[in-house]
């Protein structure tokens, strides 16, 4: 488990490039969450060698310690097996096609390329860049358009 710091450089492979805890700052998972949920805070950076895709987790709590857990990830990757996976997503807005899926939808105007999944997930392309982020807040706010308001900001950061 690894708490993020400004100051601290992770050692990320090449194709990573990105620590995805610098994409979005606690204040602005805070500030996209539109609510005081008590602390925000990243409780590991996991590094999966085999895309390499890291990901960074804000976890909070609705109403202190003691309330319900919840969590935002943002992940990244680039590369090859990055804008595979892209495709899978993609795969999965063609009518017909065997993992069609009627909740995956297209967004406009965000990044080079935009998804949401339905299933808490917006995937975003830019040029060989892929963000993922996954936004979990409590019921009833509204999923994809947190996700939205936390890619318009993470993107800007993807060289």
């Amino acid at each position: 488990m690894h708490k993020h710091s400004k100051s601290k450089k992770l050692d990320l492979p090449y194709q990573a490039q990105v620590n995805p805890c610098d994409l979005l700052t606690k204040k602005e998972v805070e500030n996209a969450l539109s609510g005081d949920f008590g602390s925000v805070t990243v409780v590991d950076v996991e590094i999966e060698k085999d895309q390499p895709r890291c990901v960074c987790w804000y976890s909070y709590y609705e109403g202190g310690k003691a309330g319900r857990h919840h969590s935002v990830g943002v992940y990244y990757s680039r590369g090859k097996k990055a804008l595979e996976m892209l495709e899978w997503v993609k795969e999965r807005t063609r009518k017909g096609s065997t993992i069609y899926d009627p909740e995956t939808e297209s967004i406009s105007d965000l990044g080079d390329e935009a998804y949401w999944t339905g299933g808490n997930r917006l995937v975003v392309r830019v040029k060989d860049s892929v963000l993922e982020i996954y936004p979990l807040p409590p019921y009833p706010l509204p999923s994809k358009e947190i996700g939205i308001k936390m890619a318009k900001i993470a993107i800007q950061r993807i060289k």
